[in-house]
């Protein structure tokens, strides 16, 4: 991993490891917003922009792992010098740097903002703020490899209630709430995946932790196999649109919320929203985990530190008073529909294309 990298993180996961961490980072807040953009951009043909965006994933997919695998030895902050220059490099770290500390403070006012509003109005939303700080903080303190470990144990839990939620709302699908296809033409089709794009390429994070994976033996079918996975529990996110409608799904905030409120089974299974909370909530402190991890590797990269964990509990502070300032939900979906998926095309695609170009007409490479 290059002497200094190694002396920041002695840890080392697998590959398995490292695409449940991707996959938690990108589905953690995902089926919680996304839905009601895609329901509000897409209407009934929301099924296709989530198709449409997958597809454009591959994309990612084909410059992020090239990328990641000609540089093994470093992160996205030490390759980035090394293909541009220090001063340049250093600017490209320090923008990843900027939307890793923006990104953090937004997981923190996600879980606040979704467990006051959607469970647990008379609880103060810095009772959340403190929690997910501390305990990610914690884990964050201990190394790579324990929050890794937590997130294989609590991956499955949450994949399954999600699927348990699918098989029990699926009575009530109306496929002709999906038709007719492409009323309006491609154009919603289009906005409605931009958005989820954003979500679905943040499998950049891959180059923060490929120098940390043992092996990447299957690479590959990791990368495409996780794609298909999101993509099967997107699905279940735009399921909404099939049970309520494009029109009614898109005036709810958290359509899959929605969705569990309306399982009973016999009087026997129902007010399933205590278990969708503890998955949401275990969803979003897993992605701030990641990103303060991510954050505090990449700044001790960044200024030669020797050690992350110092930064780790400033950080903390940092974003959670940042996650104190106060957007509102329209605010924040507002900014998911507009303003978010151009700066994502830019962050997790066009600069590591052009990383990766620039590696290859230079010969650059520092394979393992």
């Amino acid at each position: 991993m290059g002497g200094r990298l190694r002396d920041l993180e002695r840890g080392q996961i697998s590959l398995q490891q490292l695409y449940f961490l991707l996959f938690t980072f990108i589905l953690a807040t995902t089926d919680i917003y996304m839905p009601h953009i895609v329901a509000v951009k897409a209407g009934r043909d929301g099924w296709l922009a989530v198709l449409l965006a997958a597809l454009e994933g591959v994309l990612a997919v084909l410059v992020i792992i090239p990328l990641g695998l000609r540089f093994r030895r470093q992160t996205l902050i030490g390759f980035s010098r090394q293909i541009l220059g220090f001063w340049l490099g250093s600017l490209v770290g320090l923008f990843y740097i900027y939307n890793f500390v923006t990104h953090s403070s937004r997981q923190v006012w996600h879980v606040s903002e979704l467990m006051v509003t959607a469970f647990l109005p008379t609880t103060p939303k810095v009772v959340f703020i403190a929690i997910t700080v501390v305990l990610a903080g914690h884990a964050v303190r201990r190394g790579l490899e324990v929050f890794t470990r937590v997130n294989d144990l609590l991956l499955p839990v949450g994949a399954f209630t999600v699927l348990l939620v699918a098989a029990l709302v699926a009575k009530d699908l109306d496929l002709r709430n999906y038709l007719p296809v492409l009323e309006r033409g491609w154009k919603p089709v289009i906005d409605g995946s931009l958005p989820l794009f954003g979500h679905v390429a943040q499998g950049y994070i891959i180059l923060m932790f490929l120098p940390f994976v043992g092996s990447v033996r299957g690479i590959y079918a990791w990368s495409f196999g996780t794609l298909g996975g999101l993509l099967a529990m997107l699905g279940v996110g735009v399921m909404a649109i099939g049970v309520f409608g494009a029109e009614v799904t898109a005036r709810f905030p958290y359509p899959a919320l929605e969705l569990v409120r309306m399982i009973n089974v016999r009087d026997f299974i129902q007010h399933l929203e205590a278990l969708m909370m503890l998955v949401w909530f275990g969803g979003i402190f897993l992605k701030y985990a990641i990103l303060l991890y991510m954050t505090s590797l990449a700044i001790a990269q960044w200024l030669g530190l020797r050690d992350y964990r110092p930064l780790v509990w400033p950080l903390g502070i940092l974003t959670a008073a940042l996650s104190l300032l106060p957007p509102e939900v329209q605010e924040v979906t507002e900014f998911f529909a507009r303003v978010f998926p151009g700066f994502a095309l830019v962050l997790e695609l066009v600069l590591p294309a052009f990383l990766l170009g620039v590696a290859v007409l230079r010969g650059v490479r520092d394979d393992a």
